[in-house]
């Protein structure tokens, strides 16, 4: 068990005399944030890193050691503190003491009385009390974190408006996404007294209008609650220099949660406008390639699926997708459907990801779903839930037996919609999707009735309940959409449909492709749609998704990075026959922003520009730099200008090798980009190696 120890620092005049005062025996990482205009850098001091950025922040700090490090376990560390001689073994003993914690928090002494933290008893942490940890109370495994894709908020912390609160959204976060936080008493650290520090400036204005903002952040179904019980049991603290009424008033209407700002709203202008019929073709083809996956997956492992709902539709009137359709619904048995579950991530192609939203703290979902990671396709209920976007997908729903008599299955449906209900009120809480005062207070209600029992929990419920009747069973004689109750499935959220209609599949040509439909699809598809062969009304012929966000060149992930006011950078390049001089320049591009987008030149657009394609295709050499760490997205690039990149990309950098440095060209792009806000980074090049040598050599 490998332990790293991450600190965070600024201006840093001694990187060895920093570890030894720190009595830091583990390997590091520090990050060191400088106020000078010093390049990015990066240093090795036997087990110990320094990576130096010119930049402010206390959680884009922590995010950076995160992305950095690669130990088992992590310790969160400031540049005060003095760690006990045997501190890693402690922390390695709690964790193998404790095999189902993600995150332990340990005691840390402080000679500053005001940071001074009591000691609690060992066991696991509930929400409420992780409001009292301090980060650098925090070990955690990393895995669990990078997996789920969890990272400090960086709208919070020193060096922002809301200078505190990070440590208490993240393990807020974790909870919310079905981690365990445990605390156990050991000591491990003593926080120094820090005379310089600063952070806290009293119990004014500010400190409660920030305290407000860190509880919307963390729940907006709850953070009311929080800002009651905080101004009460906190009033002895503050009671010499504010009222109770002025306390609580500001962290209410002090400021609002940094996450429901419109900030970058020019980033989704051009992908909210009215799908058009190119639009929808192109959509269609994404889904066709993901379907195509899908089916290889089910074909190798003998998985039973069906086209059911407006896919099956299109298959049997149209050979295809219905023309203005924007998905694609199958639907499997649900031993099938687990079993692909288990299966499907280590056999996709790098580009493609399944969610079995059943799993997910988070989602709202009841079922799985395929999508492109290289594609945006965010639904209208999830703009303002960055958790809840995706990819262009394909949905995967298990299909489950019902009981036979029909009063027991109203029953069992009602049930199973209490569950779906009270999972919706934890997830899609007022200000995440559009609801009547009614419906607000309503799931304001329900969060409340049920803040002790996690969404996993529930939804583990939920999956025990619709899984009772098995679909093979020969005593079952009829199926059911266990996972759709709202509005927006019509009929088919409360029918239910004759197993004998689903006892075999029938083989349908659909676009290039083909497709299964149940053998009974006529039975099935008239029981739902009396008039399935006719065409709807033209005011009807619209897509069913058109009111999200679409964009087929871009990673929704990027989106997240432009609505959290990242630094995006870009290089492009052909990058044929890999090698070190191509791993430093990007390394170094990734140490200069925090969102690295890597064009690759297509192989017609190499062989315009040299009159001679690439040793390697381009689509593996998309795969070859996907797969490295420091790369967040790769484009694949067929015009090589960069000012037009910009226009496409909206990069806040631009990387390039110092031999173009004074180019007429690249003098011009920087005239360009300085009026645009922003700039071109050169960077020395490795001398000694090149794709051409590469390839002269390989002649030889």
């Amino acid at each position: 068990m490998r332990i790293q120890t991450l600190i965070s620092t600024m201006n840093l005049a001694n990187h060895r005399s920093l570890i030894e005062a720190e009595n830091i025996d583990s390997e590091s990482i520090t990050i060191n944030q400088v106020t000078n205009n010093n390049a990015a850098s990066l240093e090795h001091n036997g087990k110990h890193k320094l990576y130096t950025y010119f930049e402010r922040g206390l959680s884009k700090s922590r995010n950076r050691a995160l992305e950095a490090a690669d130990a088992d376990i992590c310790v969160i560390a400031d540049d005060d503190m003095y760690y006990e001689d045997n501190y890693e073994q402690t922390i390695k003993t709690a964790y193998a003491k404790n095999p189902k914690a993600d995150i332990i928090v340990f005691h840390v002494d402080s000679e500053d009385p005001r940071q001074q933290k009591k000691r609690m008893k060992s066991g696991r942490l509930n929400r409420v009390m992780t409001m009292k940890i301090a980060s650098w109370q925090i070990t955690f495994r990393r895995k669990s974190l990078v997996d789920l894709g969890i990272r400090f908020d960086e709208s919070f912390g020193a060096g922002t408006d809301n200078y505190m609160g990070e440590e208490n959204i993240l393990l807020y976060d974790c909870i919310r996404k079905g981690l365990s936080v445990y605390y156990v008493p050991a000591k491990i650290a003593t926080l120094k007294d820090d005379e310089s520090s600063t952070w806290f400036e009293g119990y004014n204005e500010r400190y409660f209008i920030t305290k407000g903002a860190v509880f919307k952040r963390m729940s907006r179904g709850l953070w009311l609650l929080f800002v009651l019980q905080f101004a009460i049991r906190k009033r002895k603290l503050y009671s010499n220099q504010m009222s109770l009424f002025k306390a609580t008033k500001l962290m209410i209407f002090g400021k609002k949660d940094p996450s429901n700002d419109t900030h970058n709203s020019e980033a989704f202008a051009e992908i909210t406008k009215p799908l058009t019929r190119k639009h929808i073709q192109d959509l269609q083809a994404t889904i066709l390639e993901i379907y195509k996956e899908f089916v290889t997956i089910c074909k190798k492992h003998n998985l039973r699926y069906f086209a059911i709902g407006g896919t099956a539709i299109g298959a049997v009137r149209h050979k295809g997708f219905i023309p203005w359709d924007d998905d694609l619904d199958v639907a499997m048995p649900r031993e099938d459907y687990e079993k692909f579950c288990r299966i499907v991530n280590s056999e996709l192609a790098s580009r493609y990801k399944f969610t079995n939203h059943l799993n997910e703290s988070l989602s709202g979902l009841m079922f799985g779903k395929m999508s492109d990671e290289t594609t945006t396709d965010i639904e209208a209920m999830n703009r303002d839930n960055p958790d809840g976007w995706s990819g262009v997908f394909i949905d995967i729903f298990p299909l489950d037996g019902v009981p036979n008599n029909s009063l027991f299955f109203r029953l069992h449906m009602f049930r199973l919609k209490m569950l779906c209900y009270a999972i919706w009120a934890k997830v899609y809480t007022p200000n995440r999707k559009k609801s009547t005062r009614t419906k607000s207070l309503l799931k304001m209600i329900v969060r409340a009735a049920t803040f002790h029992t996690d969404t996993v929990r529930l939804k583990n419920k939920f999956i025990k309940l619709a899984s009772k009747y098995d679909f093979d069973s020969p005593r079952i004689k009829y199926l059911a959409r266990t996972w759709a109750f709202n509005s927006h499935h019509g009929l088919q959220a409360s029918a239910r449909y004759n197993k004998s209609d689903f006892n075999g599949q029938e083989i349908f040509p659909f676009e290039d492709s083909e497709i299964a439909l149940p053998k009974g699809y006529d039975a099935y598809l008239s029981s739902l749609y009396p008039n399935y062969m006719t065409l709807p009304p033209k005011s009807q012929q619209k897509p069913s998704h058109s009111d999200g966000i679409l964009d087929l060149g871009h990673s929704y992930k990027y989106y997240i990075a432009k609505r959290d006011n990242k630094r995006i950078g870009y290089t492009a390049g052909c990058y044929d026959l890999f090698h070190i001089g191509h791993m430093n320049l990007l390394r170094k591009a990734k140490q200069n922003c925090d969102y690295l987008i890597v064009g690759i030149n297509a192989d017609e657009a190499m062989y315009s520009y040299k009159q001679k394609y690439p040793v390697i295709p381009e689509n593996e050499r998309m795969d070859i730099v996907a797969g490295l760490r420091c790369v967040d997205e790769v484009v694949l690039v067929t015009d090589t200008d960069k000012y037009e990149a910009y226009k496409r990309h909206k990069y806040d950098v631009i990387f390039v090798g110092d031999d173009h440095q004074g180019e007429p060209k690249w003098v011009e792009l920087e005239k360009k980009l300085t009026k645009e806000g922003s700039e071109v980074h050169y960077f020395g090049y490795t001398k000694h190696i090149s794709s051409s040598k590469l390839r002269e050599n390989l002649k030889k």
